[in-house]
C-alpha cells in the first residue's frame, strides 16, 4: 500500500514538498539493502535508465543517474543503517532533498520518503512539477515495494501464462 500524506515539515521549505508512505511486507534489512544499493536501482525502477556511483556509499558519496530522460546528480548527506538515508538531488532548474525513513515491526517495514524540491522550475511551475514528482515518487515507492516483496525464487521461476 502506498499513500501520500501531508508533509511533516522536517525538510527545508520549498515550492514542492511531498511525503510518500508505504508498508512493505519484507524485513527492514531487505528494504534498506534495495534502497541503498544504488547500482541496482535501474534493475527495479523502470524510470531509471543509468546510474553511476563515485566510490563506496557513505556520507559525501556522489552519484549520477538518468530518470525519465532527465540527468540528475546526488550527494549522500546522511546514512543511518537500516533506518534513515538522506541525499540531495540536483537537475536542470531544480534542487531538492530526499529523506527516507524505515521502521520495522513483525517482518513488515513502513517506508516514508519526504522530499522538498526548489529551484526556478518548481517555483514557476509548482502545480505541474509537483504533480509530476508526486507521480514519479509513487512509482518509485511501488517499484521498491515490488522488488522487496519478491523472493529470489519468484525472480528465478518463469512467468505463468
Amino acid at each position: 500500500m502506498t499513500k501520500s500524506v501531508p508533509p511533516s515539515g522536517s525538510l527545508p521549505r520549498a515550492p514542492v514538498h511531498l511525503l510518500q508512505e508505504a508498508v512493505i511486507r519484507a524485513p527492514v534489512e531487505r528494504v534498506w539493502g534495495s534502497l541503498v544499493d544504488l547500482s541496482q536501482w535501474p534493475m527495479w525502477h523502470p524510470g531509471i535508465s543509468r546510474l553511476g556511483v563515485e566510490g563506496e556509499l557513505e556520507v559525501g558519496t556522489r552519484f549520477h543517474w538518468r530518470m525519465n530522460g532527465m540527468h540528475l546528480h546526488g550527494r549522500v548527506l546522511e546514512l543511518e543503517a537500516p533506518v534513515r538515508a538522506r541525499w540531495e538531488v540536483r537537475g536542470m532548474g531544480l534542487a531538492g532533498v530526499q529523506l527516507w525513513k524505515l521502521e520495522s515491526a513483525k517482518g513488515v517495514t513502513r517506508v516514508t520518503m519526504e522530499e522538498a524540491v526548489g529551484g526556478w522550475v518548481p517555483f514557476l511551475m509548482r502545480g505541474t512539477v509537483g504533480k509530476t514528482i508526486r507521480l514519479s515518487r509513487e512509482g518509485w515507492m511501488e517499484a521498491l515495494r515490488r522488488v522487496c516483496e519478491t523472493t529470489p525464487t519468484d525472480l528465478a521461476s518463469p512467468a505463468q501464462g
